[in-house]
């Protein structure tokens, strides 16, 4: 019997503030499902029921087999769990060949915390696949991925036979290696499209102009209905004072049969005009019910407006030094460089190269202010999550209101920001360059910026970018994203710096 997942009317909440997942129905089977929606919308949530992380009612969810195999891999890789280590120690053909393909040694282990996030991710998702679930849950596996990684990921995913999950905004993968697209809308719903993201994406977009289309004509009959009531209403009010000025004006010469056909002529209108306003009434309100029934998907995010200040001083870091390292390792030697404040600058390497620690270098050696600098690390430590929503909550009403503006430009409702106890990553993430944003920052260093971000925000946030004349540093293996930012390239290579 072929392995099979069935959701039944679910719904999910972690507070009565907000339902996060709303009678949610679907069938999977053999094959790779991709997950979309924007940050926040409950994807990361519906692989964690799906995984049996969080409670649901049994009668909704049902697998076959009952004991199937489970894995899920979420975003974040900071821990060397149990089930990696088993996977390295493991002496399985499977447990070896995986790190063969996956290009992984197990004398990696001793040195995790030097390893970069790309190299553990590649650790996780073998751990994962060596017991050959039959269901596999992955949450954006090519964050932090460079190019190469990316391939030997897909190339292992591609041979995988059972039921796959992908939550992940990377194009490229999700037209790759999925064959039906799940679709998350704002307020829990979803809907499952045959086919990749593109063909998915082509006929929700066509049926989101029918949608406006049907509304927007719904929307034309109910002014006609609301202006034939108007006109109606008008006509029975002069029908009512006609007959009242005919009672008061009726001369003593008047004979009571001419009195009598006026009055019953005024009644007869009336009365008329009554049920003509009664039918338009009741037609009105069914139109309204009707458009309301009709509403197209609101769309929430709009450009980013920056304030900026550019630093008064030419230049912002000079970092010289003999050699980075990472623990024991040595990761790049002789490294002289100076960063100014027009400098644009994409900072490029494979995984493990040492792309974030010549950041926290930088960093280091920097004299600039602490408020003047803003860095976004690949991953935000719970720590700076938690710190940034209390300080969100203690500013002034006015500074609160300025800061959810920018949050709301990113994409992200405000009112779903105040309301959840527990942002996904792409909402603190949202949170956190929205802090970073709308104070003058003379320097941003944003590594991987675009990590667990939706595809509309990271066009916004690359157009909020573009046109903030401060110094950047990025890092990012999205190189369209890169080329647009920048002007230069620093590029690590085997143990040096080449610029």
């Amino acid at each position: 019997m072929s392995s099979q997942v069935l959701l039944s009317h679910l719904s999910f909440s972690y507070t009565s503030a907000v339902d996060v997942l709303t009678e949610v129905s679907l069938c999977l089977s053999q094959g790779w499902f991709g997950v979309v929606g924007p940050n926040g919308s409950g994807k990361t949530t519906l692989l964690r029921v799906l995984a049996g992380d969080l409670p649901g009612d049994p009668a909704m969810i049902q697998r076959t087999p009952s004991d199937m195999i489970v894995r899920y891999c979420p975003q974040r890789v900071e821990h060397l769990t149990p089930a990696i280590r088993d996977f390295a120690e493991s002496w399985q053909g499977n447990a070896h060949r995986l790190m063969g393909q996956l290009e992984l040694e197990p004398t990696q282990l001793a040195h995790w915390q030097s390893l970069s996030p790309g190299e553990r991710k590649r650790w996780q998702i073998g751990a994962a696949l060596v017991d050959v679930p039959e269901l596999l849950l992955l949450d954006e596996p090519t964050n932090h991925l460079d190019t190469r990684a990316k391939k030997l990921l897909f190339d292992r995913l591609e041979r995988y036979q059972g039921i796959g999950v992908l939550v992940s905004h990377d194009r490229q993968l999700l037209d790759s290696l999925t064959c039906s697209t799940i679709r998350i809308h704002p307020g829990g719903t979803v809907k499952l499209y045959s086919g990749n993201y593109s063909a998915a994406r082509e006929l929700w977009l066509n049926e989101e102009k029918r949608s406006r289309q049907t509304r927007s004509k719904l929307q034309a009959e109910r002014r006609k209905l609301k202006r034939r009531l108007d006109a109606a209403r008008r006509s029975r009010e002069k029908a009512e004072s006609d007959m009242d000025t005919a009672k008061r004006l009726k001369s003593v010469h008047d004979s009571d049969a001419r009195s009598m056909a006026a009055k019953g002529r005024a009644a007869s209108a009336e009365k008329r005009l009554g049920r003509e306003v009664t039918v338009l009434r009741r037609k009105l309100g069914k139109a309204d019910e009707t458009v309301e029934q009709a509403r197209v998907d609101k769309q929430v995010g709009r450009s980013v407006f920056v304030l900026e200040e550019v630093a008064p001083m030419q230049n912002l870091i000079w970092l010289k030094t003999p050699a980075i390292r990472k623990g024991d390792r040595i990761l790049l030697r002789d490294v002289d460089v100076l960063v100014r404040r027009e400098s644009r600058i994409h900072l490029k390497g494979p995984n493990g190269s040492g792309k974030t620690t010549l950041i926290e270098e930088l960093l280091q050696a920097s004299q600039l202010p602490e408020e003047r600098i803003l860095y976004l690390p690949q991953e935000l430590p719970h720590e700076r999550v938690e710190r940034n929503r209390r300080m969100m909550e203690s500013f002034s009403d006015m500074a609160k209101g300025r800061l959810l503006q920018v949050v709301a430009a990113l994409g992200v409702p405000p009112e779903r920001l105040l309301a959840s106890e527990q942002p996904s990553p792409g909402e603190a993430r949202k949170l956190a360059l929205a802090m970073g944003l709308s104070r003058q920052a003379w320097l941003l260093l944003l590594d991987e910026p675009t990590n667990h971000l939706d595809l509309p925000s990271i066009e916004r946030i690359e157009e909020a970018l573009v046109r903030y004349s401060s110094a950047l540093i990025l890092v990012s293996h999205d190189d369209r994203f890169a080329r647009t930012l920048t002007r230069e390239t620093w590029r690590l290579e085997e143990g040096r710096l080449v610029m």
